[in-house]
């Protein structure tokens, strides 16, 4: 019980101690990042969210645009209480996942700006937190977006 319960807490303690840290120590900052395309036959998937540190409160967005940057789909939600911006960039991309695959968007590219989950969907670095199970579930997804059965 202990093993399983000290990796979770843990995760938990550096999403708070990441979170506090960021919003004591840096002043915000505007960054302009210009939108690349994906390649022809492709579409890509644009993830965002907004996170209330003190409430928890979460709104996950996405958008669907091909090569040329037509927009093929978009969705917004609001989903209550998550445990973090990272918990909650997760499930915008497991919503943008799950929307791609009813409307056959695919082959899908992701894009997001969580450098912690676009790191740990190519590793195991947060094999240890309390999103392990989520991320798991959003490889095994991508892998069917990125080569559908037909």
């Amino acid at each position: 019980m202990a093993d399983e319960i000290v990796p979770i807490t843990l995760g938990w303690w550096e999403d708070y101690k990441s979170a506090w840290l960021t919003s004591r120590t840096k002043p915000p900052t505007q960054v302009n990042i210009k939108w690349s395309r994906p390649p022809p036959g492709c579409v890509k998937l644009n993830v965002d969210v907004a996170f209330d540190l003190h409430t928890g409160a979460t709104k996950i967005d996405g958008v669907f645009r091909d090569y040329l940057g037509q927009c093929l789909g978009a969705f917004s939600l609001a989903l209550g209480n998550t445990s973090s911006a990272r918990h909650g960039e997760l499930l915008a991309l497991l919503e943008g996942v799950r929307v791609a695959s009813q409307k056959k968007l695919y082959p899908l590219l992701v894009e997001t700006n969580c450098h912690v989950l676009v790191t740990a969907l190519h590793d195991d670095s947060l094999s240890w937190s309390n999103l392990s199970f989520l991320l798991s579930n959003l490889k095994e997804a991508l892998a069917l977006l990125r080569f559908p059965q037909r």
